[in-house]
């Protein structure tokens, strides 16, 4: 299949595995995180993931600032040591007694802002490896596999050894999963013809504004950026806060359940991404928008389901519109940017995600208060249904 023929390449090879390796630990640690959170705050943990998504929003806007002119490599690099140290005090601080609030919220806000850094120059970071086109897009397809192996692998570990492992050490997997990362990051080298260096500073407005410009040069990418931060945060909005809501409240103390149901997210990911990654992607912005509706009817089946095998088969069949949006998103946004221009355009469609994000966690403790939990998992599947709805028709205007 063609995209493990990206694997062919030893600078592919070690990006991949090191980033599989580090999705792994990101699963167990946001499972972790997320149940903490809701044994200490309950409903409230919405507020958690609010606080992580403003962090994320704040530094995506004005990290950019900071990164514009740096290797994206070392970036990276740095971001995964510094990731890993803040996990590790969770368990190291868990040794003198039981975690509080804060030393959760403090760690989670340092590894949520460093991820605004990592995340856009490693969007960056793909197309300097490579200018065959077909090869790139193998590539693309073979790194969104990563998160959708850890889907699979990370949940299933939680549910396999949640009786017998501390809690508390899934965070230590977690942090040994970002110094790997930093390790295979720092042997995989991009091909210098394709390194865009920038001998200037960008000023502050204009390293804010640059993004914003780029999505106003295309109709389509300009709905697509805005309409993922709806999509993206009905999305998750349900993964992992509505799925651990559900679970609590249907297969009550059952850690092993919300494992297992995550699992089944990561199979569909992973089969569909595989399929997917092998078809030529010649309008990649209509595959995002059949991923949204695949995903919304996923979701509304998610939230009438009542045992875990039905939870499991929905959210199989959500995770089949992940790839579908995912691929699409980033075949699209190459397609229409190219250089520096990525990383910018990521950072700004990460700002706009997360500032939606925001104001969805905010209220969201609220929401399920006033509203029973499968209601509002009801109600994102229809924001992500009629967001693919929408697309298509701005598609075939322009």
């Amino acid at each position: 299949m063609r995209v493990f023929r990206a694997l062919r390449h030893r600078q592919v090879q070690w990006l991949w595995g090191g980033q599989v390796f580090s999705a792994m630990g990101d699963e167990i640690y946001g499972i972790a995180l997320v149940w903490y959170a809701t044994n200490l705050l309950g409903t409230d943990a919405g507020y958690l993931s609010a606080v992580q998504a403003g962090s994320v929003f704040i530094f995506s806007l004005f990290g950019g600032v900071l990164v514009d002119h740096l290797d994206n490599r070392r970036v990276m690099i740095l971001s995964d040591v510094l990731r890993g140290l803040a996990v590790l005090s969770l368990p190291i601080l868990g040794t003198f007694g039981p975690l509080s609030l804060w030393a959760v919220v403090v760690v989670a806000i340092l590894v949520s802002s460093l991820s605004a850094f990592f995340n856009p120059a490693l969007a960056g970071f793909i197309p300097q490896m490579t200018k065959d086109r077909a090869l790139l897009q193998a590539t693309n397809g073979l790194m969104e596999t990563t998160s959708r192996f850890a889907r699979i692998i990370g949940p299933g570990l939680v549910g396999l050894l949640g009786r017998h492992v501390p809690l508390i050490h899934f965070f230590t997997v977690d942090a040994i999963s970002f110094f790997v990362s930093a390790l295979s990051v720092s042997r995989a080298k991009p091909d210098p013809a394709l390194v865009h260096n920038e001998n200037y500073q960008r000023e502050v407005f204009g390293s804010l504004m640059a993004g914003y410009r780029l999505a106003k040069t295309n109709p389509v990418l300009r709905y697509t950026v805005y309409s993922t931060s709806v999509a993206a945060s009905a999305w998750l909005f349900v993964v992992p806060l509505g799925m651990t809501l559900l679970v609590r409240e249907r297969l009550p103390s059952n850690i092993g359940a919300l494992g297992f149901l995550i699992s089944a997210y990561g199979i569909g990911n992973v089969v569909s991404n595989i399929v997917i990654a092998n078809f030529h992607f010649h309008r990649p912005q209509r595959w995002i928008f059949s991923g949204r509706l695949v995903a919304g009817v996923g979701i509304f089946l998610l939230s009438f389901s009542t045992t875990l095998e039905q939870m499991m088969l929905a959210s199989a069949l959500t995770a089949v519109g992940g790839p579908l949006a995912d691929l699409g998103y980033v075949n699209f946004i190459q397609k229409v940017c190219s250089g520096r221009e990525i990383a910018r355009i990521f950072r700004y469609i990460t700002a706009v995600g997360q500032g939606s994000l925001l104001i969805v966690y905010l209220v969201s403790p609220k929401l399920f208060d006033q509203f029973s939990v499968s209601a509002g998992i009801a109600s994102a599947a229809v924001l992500v249904f009629l967001s693919g709805l929408i697309g298509f028709v701005v598609d075939r205007e322009v």
